[in-house]
């Protein structure tokens, strides 16, 4: 299960990855700064999606894995640009239902193997 912590490891990069492109539009005084994260975090989340996908036998698990990546866009958002019009409640919901999604696809797959 080596690829679930790679595949979470890489989510969390690319979540960040994604998330320093917006700081590069709001923060013109720190472009140098940013866009070495930028770099950075692009060459790390290609490194750890190798693991994953060295350490997994379906691609599909750690690609949709890659999908908690926005919910780390979405909670650097929240904290640094203080996002204020979005439904909570949702947004756990949300959550929730990919997580749900994940575990059963992981659990279809060990079954039908």
């Amino acid at each position: 299960m080596e690829y679930l912590l790679f595949s979470l490891l890489a989510a969390i990069v690319i979540g960040i990855h994604i998330f320093s492109l917006k700081l590069l539009s709001k923060y013109d005084k720190y472009f140098i700064e940013i866009s070495i994260l930028v770099v950075v975090t692009m060459i790390l989340s290609r490194f750890l999606i190798y693991y994953a996908m060295f350490y997994s036998d379906n691609p599909t698990n750690v690609h949709l894995l890659f999908s908690v990546s926005v919910f780390i866009t979405f909670l650097s958002s929240w904290y640094f640009f203080k996002l204020e019009k979005f439904d909570m409640k949702r947004y756990i919901g949300g959550m929730i239902l990919v997580l749900l999604g994940f575990y059963f696809i992981q659990t279809s797959y060990t079954q039908s193997g």
